[in-house]
């Protein structure tokens, strides 16, 4: 993504960023959000806003059709990370995507489950 990419796409999902979570995300955030690439991990401290930019980057991403809900799936490392993102994800994208939203939020553990 060029910088005029990433301006024109940051301006343009401003109101989404403004109002996914409960406080607007940061500049850092967005960037992370918009951020496309074929393998993507997030690492930060506790609290820093890790599900927060989360949540922002599937919002952003079914907002901007480059997927569907049921195309979305959200690793998290345990089972209190997964359902926290879960519960957030439904939050967020109930105005969206009414009903079930269709992203998936697992541990690792549960997704290699469900592939057994």
């Amino acid at each position: 993504m060029t910088h005029n990419e990433l301006s024109r796409s940051l301006q343009q999902y401003s109101a989404l960023f403004d109002t996914v979570e409960r406080a607007p995300l940061t500049h850092e955030q967005r960037v992370a959000a918009v951020t496309t690439a074929s393998r993507q991990l997030l690492v930060a401290a506790a609290g820093s806003g890790k599900t927060s930019t989360m949540v922002g980057k599937v919002a952003y991403a079914l907002h901007s059709r480059q997927c569907a809900p049921d195309q979305v799936l959200v690793l998290a490392f345990n089972r209190k990370a997964a359902l926290e993102l879960d519960e957030r994800l439904r939050r967020c994208l109930s105005s969206v995507l009414p009903g079930e939203t269709g992203v998936t939020a697992r541990t690792l553990h549960a997704l290699g489950l469900d592939i057994v």
